[in-house]
C-alpha cells in the first residue's frame, strides 16, 4: 500500500468511530499534548544560583537596582532577604554588586 491509500484507510477508521468517540479522541489527544507543553516548560525554566542571602530591604533595594543596572535578570526570593541570578551569571552579578557597594553587615561574627 502507498501513503495516499493508508491516508485514505486512517480517515475511514476515524468517521466510523462516530461523533462522540471522535470528540472524546480529540480532547484526549489537545489534553496530552498541552500536558507535554507545560511540562516541558517547566523543566526548561532556567536555574537560578543565590547571590545573597540575608539582606535588609536597603541592601537588597540597592543590589537589585545595581543588577538592573548591568541587564542582569535576577528575583528576589520569598522571603524578602535573598537575590538569585540565572546559572552563571553569579560572577557578573557579585561585581555588578560590589561596584554599588557592599551589603551592610549587620550580623554579628560569633
Amino acid at each position: 500500500m502507498n501513503l495516499l491509500n493508508q491516508l485514505v484507510q486512517i480517515f475511514k477508521n476515524f468517521s466510523s468511530l462516530g461523533r462522540n468517540r471522535l470528540l472524546a479522541l480529540t480532547g484526549v489527544g489537545v489534553v496530552s499534548v498541552v500536558l507535554i507543553l507545560g511540562a516541558a516548560f517547566l523543566v526548561n525554566k532556567p536555574a537560578q544560583e543565590t547571590l545573597y542571602v540575608g539582606l535588609d530591604t536597603p541592601d537588597l533595594n540597592q543590589i537589585s537596582m545595581a543588577l538592573a543596572e548591568a541587564n542582569i535578570g535576577f528575583q528576589v526570593g520569598s522571603d524578602g532577604t535573598s537575590i538569585t541570578v540565572p546559572a552563571g551569571m553569579t560572577g557578573k552579578g557579585a561585581a555588578s554588586a560590589r561596584r554599588a557597594g557592599p551589603p551592610e553587615q549587620r550580623q554579628r561574627r560569633l
